[in-house]
């Protein structure tokens, strides 16, 4: 889903800039959570919504796709349907199709009944971050006798690609994994694929990455399952690497900092114990709520809008199997005490345990999706960022006093990358700008 700028008149410049925008992105990362773009009379489309266009007028409507969630108890073997018949549907094509594999449960699992049904080849970035799963992912397709390849990154490192990248965004960016993502989708297109199946949503569907713990054992803790809380803090240590004390402590921090404002902790402690306290009054940290905030709202649409352009950039069809609408509907039915367990992704490796090594089951070790921003900014691209840093003045848009020197500092820390790459982004983009 695209998210579409929709301008009247005249192309804008540096003299339009909404610097409330370019604050939340600089310090928070934030991008796509509002209909604000980074130019103040340049509006969004609204997420999740369609347009009508009557008389000259624009009138926006909300997608409802979600009606009457419940809390059912889940059967691994019809989510396993679910999964094999949307991976099955999306495989269909009569151009070559390709798959991103990364050594995790689902994109392994997509690998594996893909392979089953067309003859397909699959790839994984090659850098630092990944080498702990080379050998899992040799294994692995060697296993399947799938086609598979390593795609090294190098040569996209540097400021042309950055500049091609804003050029045909015509945004910034906020991740070092937006340029490595490029770099495999350019050598899939080079290999003649036309499509491209990628294992998005399933970490937000079955709940597999480490900030949702909070949100699911404050809502087993509201639900007053004690012993199943108690379970669960001990069974995720693994998970998180560190011990349930250090959980239980976190979690009371997460809990106390995120109350209603509106609602004085005493009252609100008092209301729990005295069977006051409804489910819903959770709000955020209710784990289904904060499961369907990052689908619909915040980070999944982004990144799905940066995946899709950079497969269209390389002349490349984008497909999602997990994010088929019924899997999504029935994981968001499901009974919450079901989405971790012992383990990230539960009810995902319960499903399908038969069907995937060991290895990759009883991984408890998350990783993320490749990226080596540090390595990026302090190495690939140190030369050319200090020149860069050297001649820009961000004061009067970022309101604070930055020199060449800091980024030299925290370079030789190998502190403060991702901020420091976001403020590169940012100077080239506006850079673009001045040519309007």
């Amino acid at each position: 889903c695209d998210v579409v700028l929709i301008a009247v008149g005249r192309k804008p410049n540096t003299k339009d800039l909404n610097y409330k925008v370019i604050f939340d992105f600089i310090n928070s990362s934030l991008l796509d959570v509002s209909n604000e773009s980074f130019f103040k009379h340049i509006n969004r489309f609204p997420q999740n919504s369609y347009a009508i266009l009557r008389n000259e007028k624009i009138d926006y409507y909300n997608i409802k796709t979600i009606n009457n969630i419940k809390s059912i108890t889940p059967k691994a073997k019809d989510l396993k349907n679910l999964i094999d018949n949307s991976i099955k549907q999306e495989i269909q094509s009569d151009v070559p199709v390709a798959l991103t594999l990364s050594g995790g449960v689902d994109s392994s699992y997509l690998a594996k009944i893909s392979n089953n049904e067309k003859d397909i080849k699959s790839y994984t970035i090659s850098n630092n971050v990944v080498s702990n799963e080379k050998k899992i992912i040799n294994d692995f397709t060697k296993s399947l006798n799938l086609k598979h390849e390593f795609v090294d990154t190098c040569n996209v490192e540097n400021i042309e690609t950055i500049d091609t990248l804003l050029n045909y965004f015509d945004q910034p960016f906020k991740s070092s994994q937006t340029i490595f993502q490029y770099a495999l989708r350019k050598k899939i297109s080079k290999d003649g694929y036309k499509v491209l199946l990628t294992g998005d949503g399933a970490d937000e569907l079955f709940s597999g990455y480490k900030i949702l713990v909070h949100p699911y054992l404050t809502t087993i803790l509201f639900s007053k399952n004690f012993p199943y809380f108690l379970s669960s803090l001990k069974s995720l240590q693994i998970f998180l690497g560190i011990k349930k004390v250090k959980i239980l402590n976190n979690l009371i921090k997460f809990i106390f900092a995120n109350i209603s404002k509106n609602t004085s902790i005493s009252n609100y402690i008092s209301s729990y114990f005295n069977n006051n306290q409804s489910f819903d009054d959770l709000g955020d940290y209710n784990i289904k709520l904060q499961l369907l905030k990052r689908i619909f709202l915040f980070p999944l649409p982004y990144w799905l809008r940066i995946e899709d352009s950079l497969s269209m950039m390389c002349s490349l069809e984008n497909r999602t199997p997990y994010l088929n609408y019924k899997i999504l509907n029935y994981m968001i039915n499901v009974d919450p005490l079901y989405y971790m367990k012992n383990t990230n992704k539960y009810l995902m490796k319960k499903a399908i345990f038969e069907d995937l090594p060991k290895a990759i089951i009883e991984n408890k070790i998350k990783y993320q999706k490749p990226t080596n921003t540090s390595g990026l900014i302090f190495k690939s691209l140190f030369k050319d960022a200090k020149d860069i840093f050297n001649s820009s003045n961000f004061e009067y848009i970022i309101d604070k006093k930055i020199s060449v020197n800091d980024f030299i500092k925290d370079s030789k820390k190998n502190i403060n990358s991702v901020y420091w790459f976001k403020l590169l982004i940012l100077t080239r983009w506006l850079e673009s700008t001045r040519s309007y």
